[in-house]
């Protein structure tokens, strides 16, 4: 018997989805609830703010949004995050949380594909490895700034409030990290989760990585849920892959839907990346997440797996074409993709694309 994958689910977990964000996840725990929402998140975060937070909204959340982003095109320099924070009220009772999400390659913007293409590789900033220079100066660039929100959030305050307190600020004058003796415990944080598509989990990665090696964020580690990333490229050496997956590799899950060719570079000529973390494969084109123990192989060359996919991607939509299998597609990093096999794998709630 041929079976192309099996799948079963426990019932529903109770509660409203901000409440299960909230108050069910514990960290490092693999929630498909919680995949389907960060998708959409990872999908939604290539729009405008007002879009993100009415696409979360719709999807079950009450909150707030932040937008981070900075562009410097002679430093090809073009980052843009979103920080959510949800917030609802029963009573005494609030339910709590905060979703940041990374923007990935914007198709039309030249400025994030040639960040794409440096992958001069620079000594991470607390040591430990060496990582893509694009995305490391696209994640530094705002790192100041999102260190402030995520602060805010973690101590419950409204994220908006002190985004516009910031505002026109200089850095140096900023004092939101918490004091010595105000560290909550792990029951008490308030919970983070942190997701991205393409370059945008890179960039959501390597925020991730600076909250466990910057000690001015270490309290932060509590609060940290899971790490998403859909279709993400390498970003690490084998020696900062190593130290990360050591840091926080059980938070730290992967996607990878069919023969999407961006988790597998740079190539081999462009240096020595590796992934990390735990690895999920789509079962088939209409199939659910399932867990892969083999780790993702590092591509040959940028450009032969850039052309190989390019040529996927145009036999896709020739009919007489789409049964001839080729190991690497453009087609197949479509976050829509990401989103569709995140929501068949958790098919009891009603999200919104």
């Amino acid at each position: 018997m041929n079976l192309d994958h099996a799948v079963s689910h426990c019932p529903p977990p109770e509660g409203d989805l901000d409440e299960y964000l909230a108050k069910h996840i514990k960290p490092g725990q693999f929630s498909p609830r919680v995949v389907a929402l960060l998708a959409a998140a990872s999908t939604w975060a290539y729009s405008d703010v007002q879009t993100f937070t009415d696409k979360m909204c719709r999807n079950g959340l009450k909150g707030r949004c932040v937008e981070i982003s900075i562009t410097n095109e002679a430093l090809l320099l073009s980052t843009t995050l979103y920080v959510f924070q949800g917030d609802i009220k029963k009573g005494d009772d609030k339910n709590r949380f905060v979703v940041l999400a990374a923007r990935g390659t914007m198709p039309r913007n030249l400025i994030n594909w040639l960040m794409d293409a440096s992958t001069k590789m620079v000594v991470f900033m607390h040591g430990g490895g060496h990582v893509h220079s694009g995305m490391y100066l696209s994640a530094v660039s705002v790192w100041v700034l999102v260190r402030e929100i995520l602060a805010a959030g973690y101590r419950g305050e409204d994220i908006v409030k002190r985004a516009e307190e910031l505002a026109g600020k200089d850095h140096k004058d900023w004092e939101s990290e918490l004091k010595e003796g105000k560290e909550l415990a792990e029951e008490d944080t308030i919970p983070l989760y942190i997701t991205g598509h393409s370059a945008g989990g890179a960039i959501a990665s390597i925020i991730a990585a600076g909250i466990h090696l910057d000690p001015k964020m270490d309290y932060l580690t509590k609060a940290l849920r899971s790490v998403c990333v859909f279709g993400s490229p390498m970003f690490a050496d084998k020696l900062l892959a190593a130290n990360l997956h050591k840091q926080f590799g059980d938070k730290y899950f992967r996607f990878e839907y069919e023969n999407d060719v961006v988790p597998r570079l740079p190539g081999r000529t462009l240096g020595d990346y590796e992934q990390f973390g735990q690895r999920y494969i789509s079962s088939s084109r209409e199939g659910v997440w399932v867990q892969a123990a083999k780790p993702v192989r590092q591509g040959i060359t940028t450009i032969a797996a850039n052309l190989i996919g390019v040529i996927a991607w145009l036999k896709d939509n020739m009919p007489w074409l789409r049964n001839v299998e080729l190991p690497f597609s453009w087609g197949d990093h479509s976050p829509v993709h990401y989103w569709a096999t995140s929501l068949r794998s958790y098919p009891f709630d009603f999200f919104i694309l």
